[in-house]
């Protein structure tokens, strides 16, 4: 399990990015900024996460 936290900002992006990747996202109530993630079987997992850096850089630059 990856726990992520971020403002509600962020939300909308993350999920795209792991719901595109074949990712099952859960988010916990709004009063908790937490996004618990819980990776699927299968995929390069190396190559997703080297992705999600880039995609957390990313959210960090624009905000």
């Amino acid at each position: 399990m990856l726990k992520i936290q971020t403002d509600s900002r962020s939300y909308a992006k993350l999920a795209k990015f792991f719901l595109n990747r074949m990712f099952l996202v859960m988010f916990l109530p709004p009063s908790r900024p937490d996004v618990c993630v819980f990776l699927r079987i299968g995929g390069d997992l190396a190559n997703i996460m080297e992705d999600f850096e880039k995609e957390l850089l990313n959210l960090q630059v624009a905000s």
